[in-house]
């Protein structure tokens, strides 16, 4: 869903449409002497409402965009083999996952990867702040960079300098760091945080914990999620459509307002824990729909409130075993599910507290669920879902695993 409006404003259909055939002088001839029909493209204001628009698939009428490919692409669903994949860009995860995997496959000193806390495509530029959190200088001087790397691997000049195979900007901290890779840690190398609570969790001001060890008796908290009324999001991996999107960090305090907002804070940290690499997330859940999402968003929680978004995730269950094997839930059934790892390179400082919120939307970064067994794409059905998220001992425990490194002295 954050897509759609990158769709209407640059992939209109207007291209010259080429008879085959035509030698390589001719359709550059032709090409040249296309003009493209002026146009206006969709205002901002008009995805305001657009974007609850149902069936889904009729967004761009509903916004009186282009005609653009995005009817087809939401047609050929998750598992299509034409889908392909900074800390604040959706792309970050995959690609710094393709990142280790060629790392490992490959001569030590031949990969490198540059993780900065800035938005989508935003290399090169000035970066002093991600959405409205202050950042220190995390600009790239990405020029030389590449330029360094091409002077050693294509030049073969061994006295350029040689990149580190991982370096990253890590927000809280504001500096750069290095590492030896982007690690993924399990619960026995990880810094392992339980959910729990008396079954209040809803809102910042329930009941809601993150803590060191598992809570000794089960519990659950509950929610309702209306697709009629989404939680709409604030800040991101990529804005979304309508004039209340932007990227970056932003202050969640309000959408922790709402009672289908689980929330689930550490109390305040004696000390810096400094984070990189993937965070895991595991849930277990229950539903009264046959398909919901369930969405988690980390948060660092500064002394004086503000609760900055750092990362979040999103599992829809009917692809919870695979986006090539939906199966629908049942009622009275539990399930645990691991959503996407979050990327994450951020110091939760000491006096601040660690926060993960728990929701079935986060809209519109991502698309709502209707809750039904329906093609959400092409449906106009909704129903209103009775969520769960359980928590106890190990077996039923729900937890994050947070990726602890050790930064070196400035």
């Amino acid at each position: 869903m954050g897509w759609a409006d990158y769709f209407f404003g640059a992939m209109a259909l207007d291209w010259p449409q080429l008879a085959a055939g035509l030698s390589d002088a001719e359709r550059t001839q032709q090409t040249a002497a296309f003009k493209f029909p002026e146009r206006e493209g969709a205002k901002t204001e008009t995805f305001n409402t657009a974007r609850m628009h149902l069936p889904m698939i009729d967004l761009a009428k509903a916004a009186g965009a282009p005609d653009t490919e995005i009817e087809e692409y939401l047609q050929r669903g998750p598992a299509h083999p034409a889908w392909a994949e900074a800390a604040y860009d959706i792309s970050a995860p995959s690609g710094a996952a393709f990142f280790e995997k060629t790392r490992a496959e490959n001569p030590a000193g031949t990969q490198s990867i540059v993780i900065t806390n800035g938005p989508h495509c935003g290399f090169g530029r000035p970066l002093t702040q991600i959405g409205d959190r202050p950042l220190g200088d995390a600009t790239v001087d990405w020029d030389s960079k590449v330029l360094a790397w091409l002077d050693r691997w294509l030049k073969g000049n061994a006295s350029a300098p040689a990149q580190p195979a991982v370096e990253a900007y890590m927000a809280g901290a504001n500096r750069w760091a290095t590492f030896a890779s982007v690690p993924t840690p399990d619960a026995t190398t990880g810094h392992v945080l339980y959910l729990s609570s008396g079954g209040k969790a809803n809102t910042s001001t329930g009941d809601g914990a993150l803590s060191l060890a598992p809570p000794e008796k089960a519990g659950a908290d509950t929610f309702a999620y209306d697709p009629a009324n989404p939680v709409i999001s604030r800040g991101g991996q990529i804005s979304g459509m309508g004039t209340d999107q932007e990227d970056g960090a932003f202050d969640q305090r309000e959408i922790e307002k709402r009672p289908d907002v689980l929330v689930y804070t550490t109390s305040p940290l004696d000390a810096d824990i400094d984070v990189f690499g993937f965070v895991t997330v595991q849930l277990t859940v229950a539903s009264d729909a046959p398909d919901t999402d369930f969405t988690v968003k980390l948060v660092d929680v500064a002394p004086d409130g503000t609760a900055w978004n750092i990362s979040d995730t999103i599992q829809r269950m009917r692809y919870r075993n695979g986006d090539d094997k939906p199966e629908f839930m049942k009622v009275g059934e539990t399930y645990t599910i691991t959503p996407p790892p979050m990327l994450v390179a951020n110091v939760f400082g000491q006096g601040h507290r660690i926060r993960v919120e728990v929701s079935s939307s986060n809209f519109p970064t991502y698309a709502r669920n209707l809750n039904t067994a329906n093609d959400p794409y092409t449906s106009t059905e909704i129903r209103v879902a009775n969520n769960q998220v359980l928590h106890g001992p190990t077996g039923k425990a729900s937890l994050i695993i947070l990726p602890v490194a050790k930064l070196s002295a400035p």
